[in-house]
């Protein structure tokens, strides 16, 4: 059971690393951003809203700043961050159809708290 855990967290993190890595060099390598990369280096040390309203001319609410420019490769690399986050969450799922008893009620517990801080910016 916990070898079966670590090995579905060790390929999400091997996947993600490299969509990481992958995609933020071809965003470092200026091809298709979604984001200016001399305007995001030029303001990175500005606050959340001077910073967006300098590199795209308005205010970024929840994830749509993200969900917008899909396929720029700055978003594209934070796919990567995505899949590291959610990895224990993967985890968790591959296993809950093998536990019994109170184990099964405590990896139910952890999946819920982890849907719930996902989808807690939408409520």
């Amino acid at each position: 059971m916990i070898r079966r855990y670590a090995s579905v967290l060790r390929v999400c993190m091997w996947i993600g690393l490299l969509i990481v890595l992958v995609f933020g060099v071809l965003y470092l390598m200026n091809i298709n951003p979604a984001n200016d990369v001399d305007l995001v280096l030029e303001h990175w040390d500005r606050p959340s809203q001077a910073f967006w309203q300098a590199v795209r001319g308005g205010y970024a609410d929840g994830y749509s700043w993200f969900l917008d420019s899909l396929p720029a490769m700055d978003s594209l690399s934070i796919m990567g961050i995505l899949l590291l986050a959610t990895a224990p969450l993967i985890a968790l799922i591959f296993i809950i159809l093998r536990m019994r008893g109170i184990y099964l009620l405590l990896i139910a517990i952890l999946i819920a708290g982890y849907l719930f801080s996902i989808f807690r910016p939408f409520l």
